[in-house]
């Protein structure tokens, strides 16, 4: 799976893209869970939401297509992550 990491959740990575290999079809949540122990913006964006009593939020996108909480994602499948968008 190929991860490309948008914004400020590159700042920290050791590249803005990334390569994940689950060997299956995989939950986004195992994906973020992957991305977090890998990637210290992306474990601080999950935990700061959390720890404000929200769920986690980054912008998840594959193929042109948000991905939500509980989409199933391939392996060769191709992934943007981004911070969350605020403002106006």
């Amino acid at each position: 799976m190929k991860v490309i990491l948008r914004g400020p959740l590159a700042q920290g990575a050791a590249r803005r893209e990334l390569r994940l290999s689950f060997g299956r079809a995989v939950k986004l949540e195992e994906v973020l869970a992957s991305l977090a122990e890998q990637v210290p913006s992306v474990r601080h964006y999950l935990s700061m939401n959390v720890e404000a009593g929200h769920p986690p939020s980054l912008l998840v996108i594959s193929s042109g297509h948000w991905v939500y909480p509980g989409d199933v994602l391939e392996d060769e499948a191709e992934l943007e992550v981004h911070p969350p968008i605020q403002g106006g």
